[in-house]
């Protein structure tokens, strides 16, 4: 069965997936194809692709606690930008 792109374990899965890849990027090992999970396979890329689903989870939450822990774990994985 296959689950829709913004269903709540879909979304679990792939902030699991990307995360994991930002430390597998990290690491120093070089990616073999340009994208993941239909995001670029960058640390920046990667980083964007998960705070965006973590927000995704975050509107789905049922309790105000858990949305906003949620939100917080966006705001640390979101890619440092500089002004």
């Amino acid at each position: 069965e296959l689950l829709a792109h913004d269903e709540r374990r879909a979304l679990q899965t792939r902030v699991l997936v990307l995360g994991v890849a930002v430390d597998w990027l990290r690491s120093g090992r070089i990616p073999a194809t340009a994208t993941l999970l239909g995001v670029p396979f960058t640390e920046h890329g990667l980083r964007t692709g998960a705070e965006s689903a973590l927000r995704a989870l975050a509107r789905k939450a049922p309790e105000r606690r858990h949305r906003y822990t949620l939100v917080d774990l966006a705001n640390l994985i979101r890619p440092t930008t500089w002004l």
